[in-house]
């Protein structure tokens, strides 16, 4: 029975796969940009997930099922990332995700800068990321700035005659 159907399902392969290579070409040079929220060290205040992605695609004019994304792990930190979208099993393409905390940040990422290291590296203060040690301070007290030293009364100028 199978070897009677062989051929119909193997033409129904083949067209399916020239479809997949037709909308691949669509795919090309696809970049897709998330704006989500962050701490200071770049972690994601949630995970980019595989709807994620789709609805990205979709609002991009690629129509994608969620089944064809390939994620392994949800995308947890700001960063570039090539995420694979098998179209059918013989044809896969990447596609860029661009996740960052703004517009400015997803552009400079899309050029190539690591905008973590640039932020270190410009001594930018990251608040909430360091805080000063005071060796004298108890435990579980937090580090407070130095309260202003008082001044001292001046001497008063006693005249005698």
């Amino acid at each position: 029975m199978f070897e009677a159907n062989r051929g119909r399902i193997e033409a129904d392969n083949a067209s399916r796969r020239t479809d997949a290579e037709k909308e691949a070409t669509n795919f090309e040079g696809v970049a897709v940009t998330l704006i989500r929220q962050s701490s200071n060290t770049g972690q994601l205040y949630g995970s980019v997930a595989v709807r994620d992605l789709v609805e990205a695609l979709e609002a991009d004019g690629h129509k994608v099922a969620k089944s064809a994304v390939v994620l392994a792990k949800p995308i947890k930190a700001i960063g570039v990332y090539d995420v694979k979208v098998q179209l059918h099993p013989e044809v896969a393409v990447t596609v860029k995700v661009n996740v960052a905390r703004s517009p400015e940040e997803a552009e400079m990422q899309s050029k190539g800068v690591d905008v973590m290291a640039q932020m270190f590296e410009e001594g930018r203060e990251v608040t909430g990321f360091t805080e000063d040690y005071d060796p004298n301070a108890e435990p579980g007290a937090t580090a407070e700035a130095p309260a202003a030293e008082p001044e001292a009364p001046a001497a008063e100028e006693t005249s005698e005659g």
